[in-house]
């Protein structure tokens, strides 16, 4: 954290500066003081939230927890696929370092609205900061496990020691709830968090802590808003400029490199010359894919090549397009998630009830289940596992999925590593900085 503190207000004033003239020769001239805020500069100061939170390679958060899963597969990012990351990667360093630009810019809007008592007038920019501070801890909270919680009054030498999981969890509740309360429904601009983005991300965050009964009812809620709906045309939700409302909620890449190395050209199979983008080392499982459905409509966004690191036939992942424009945009979040997490969450408490994981297979043109072959909890929870797999495979959620379904550690085993490897290293850097800072276990 302390390389983060030292550096953020600095890149925050760039980030404003090019936006356009937003303050008024502030001083010092290397941080940007609440007391110098005013209303009129802060859609700017969100905008510089979003641009924080997703510079410098955000396509890695869908990237490196896949790979460390069973579904994704490859010799490309070798170290997350061996499971074995150093605590100098850069790629680690990335995950932990741009979510707290995020967040210390979030602090920057939530301080002056909250100091000045302006949620009457700014309400919505609150309700924004708040769940874009909650997501920022979100993604931090899954790589890593407890981090730093931080409001920005702290002073710029701060060494924060490291707070539970428990606490960053509940500081991502009370964010977003407040998130809840301040922004409006989604109007089908699904690059802007709305109510249902916040209530959607909440009901994520419930399923992971096991609270089943209040992510069914935020799912519910979701989904009974009637504000989004399932796509028909599946691979639409993945282009730059889809118009899906089953889009909840999805973020643009920052990252200058973003053509180079999106999500298309990482799970691609190219080669370029032949109008394919992609790497060409990194594919997803074949027993995955062989269990999709003749007519799923999923399964066409597959492509069997040789990767030419093995020299093999694989499947690579099509349904990421590369964009026109540098800045892609990823899903985060969809209304099918909701669906299933209705569905999973009635398995836990002992009903089982086909109709939401149904209403997902038949707009994807599968084979509905059937109360025969689905007879008990476990069998239902099994198949929502299985569904949600197809859904979101490449998308960032199967390593949540292996971990809350005590199927991680079982995976680390096979592979000779141990427990602790669930989570990323703390970076080597932010440990020297800061030795408040202590690894995570097995790490050290």
């Amino acid at each position: 954290m302390s390389q983060i503190k030292n550096i953020l207000l600095l890149l925050l004033v760039c980030c404003m500066a090019a936006c356009g003239k937003l303050l008024d020769n502030p001083l010092p001239n290397d941080k940007v003081s609440v007391a110098q805020i005013t209303d009129a500069e802060i859609p700017l100061l969100i905008r510089g939230i979003y641009q924080q939170s997703t510079a410098n390679a955000f396509y890695l958060f869908y990237v490196l927890q896949d790979i460390m899963a069973d579904d994704v597969q490859g010799t490309g990012y070798i170290d997350f696929e061996n499971n074995n990351i150093p605590n100098t990667s850069s790629n680690a360093s990335s995950a932990y370092v741009n979510p707290f630009k995020g967040i210390l810019s979030a602090n920057q809007v939530i301080r002056y609205i909250e100091d000045n008592k302006k949620e009457g007038t700014l309400g919505t920019a609150l309700g924004e900061a708040k769940f874009m501070r909650a997501y920022n801890y979100y993604r931090l909270v899954q790589h890593f496990g407890g981090v730093a919680i931080v409001n920005g009054r702290e002073p710029m030498n701060a060494k924060p020691f490291r707070n539970t999981e428990e606490e960053v969890y509940n500081e991502i509740v009370k964010d977003l709830n407040t998130a809840i309360g301040n922004l409006g429904d989604y109007n089908g601009n699904s690059l802007l968090p709305s109510k249902q983005a916040a209530q959607a991300l909440l009901a994520r965050v419930y399923l992971w802590q096991g609270k089943y009964a209040e992510a069914r009812k935020l799912a519910m809620d979701v989904i009974d808003a009637g504000k989004n709906q399932l796509d028909a045309d599946f691979g639409s939700m993945f282009n730059d400029n889809t118009t899906s409302k089953e889009l909840i909620w999805r973020q643009t890449e920052t990252s200058d490199n973003a053509v180079a190395n999106g999500l298309a050209v990482v799970y691609g199979p190219g080669p370029v010359a032949q109008g394919k983008p992609g790497s060409n080392n990194i594919w997803i499982d074949s027993n995955l894919v062989k269990k999709f459905d003749a007519a799923d409509k999923r399964k066409l966004y597959f492509y069997d090549s040789t990767a030419a690191s093995v020299g093999k036939k694989v499947f690579f992942l099509t349904k990421f397009k590369v964009s026109p424009r540098l800045n892609p945009n990823y899903p985060i979040l969809r209304l099918s998630e909701m669906h299933l997490i209705v569905a999973e969450a009635d398995a836990r408490n002992n009903i089982v009830n086909l109709t939401y994981l149904n209403t997902v297979r038949l707009q994807r043109g599968a084979v509905p289940a059937d109360a025969a072959s689905i007879t008990s909890p476990q069998e239902m929870i099994d198949a929502v596992e299985l569904e949600r797999r197809k859904e979101f495979v490449g998308e960032g959620l199967r390593w949540y999925d292996m971990r809350r379904l005590n199927k991680a550690i079982p995976w680390l085993d096979s592979k000779l590593k141990p427990k602790g490897f669930q989570l990323l290293p703390i970076p080597f850097q932010e440990i020297f900085l800061n030795p408040n800072t202590a690894p995570n276990p097995d790490y050290n």
